[in-house]
């Protein structure tokens, strides 16, 4: 339990590739919380990007989500707004009984939760490629697109919603790098940087 009786609480970012697909759900288990994961998978960024170039217009990507209802938007709200609006709503409920949630915004969302660990995973590009390709299964050449894609994309929703870059690290407790630690280290890591986040709490 976190303090004051509140349920585990972390916010994961990583650059992609990174191994939050492993990380993630490992510690939400330890944690014995729900994980959840992206709001937006890869599947439809590439999608957005039909000639393969590795960038996506995010303005107009904004536009096109599933979870924003246009005909229902008021005629003074932009779907920006509406994307905003459902996206603290939607953290706000996820995040009630505890979590482990990547992305979403949520290290901004749930920043004045005191008992919530925020961390980052990072890893140099080429063992990020090597790692997304193996564990998507798709070649080093989409891998390749999917980074560029992603990393961009992904930062760019955050800047164009909240005006924070999650490629910056002032908002994180903890940074890992998996190539270093690898996957379970990272894991451990988190564990014992949450353990120490609440005893410091509760002192």
């Amino acid at each position: 339990m976190g303090t004051n009786g509140t349920r585990p609480l972390v916010t994961l970012f990583e650059a992609y590739g990174s191994g939050a697909d492993v990380v993630g759900p490992a510690v939400a288990e330890a944690l014995g919380v729900p994980w959840v994961g992206q709001s937006v998978s890869s599947e439809e960024l590439d999608a957005a990007d039909p000639r393969g170039t590795g960038r996506v217009d995010v303005k107009k990507f904004f536009r096109t989500l599933g979870f924003v209802d246009i005909g229902s938007i008021d005629l003074i709200e932009s779907p920006e707004s509406s994307v905003i609006r459902g996206n603290v709503s939607s953290v706000r409920e996820l995040s009630k009984d505890g979590g482990v949630i990547l992305g979403r915004n949520a290290t901004v969302i749930l920043a004045d939760e005191p008992g919530a660990l925020h961390v980052k995973l990072v890893a140099p590009r080429e063992d990020r490629l090597i790692y997304a390709a193996r564990s998507a299964n798709i070649s080093g050449r989409q891998a390749e697109l999917r980074q560029r894609r992603e990393d961009e994309a992904r930062a760019n929703m955050s800047i164009e919603l909240w005006g924070w870059d999650p490629r910056t690290t002032d908002r994180y407790d903890l940074v890992i790098n998996t190539s270093a630690f690898g996957h379970q280290g990272a894991i451990e890591m988190i564990l014992d940087a949450y353990k120490r986040k609440q005893a410091r709490l509760g002192a």
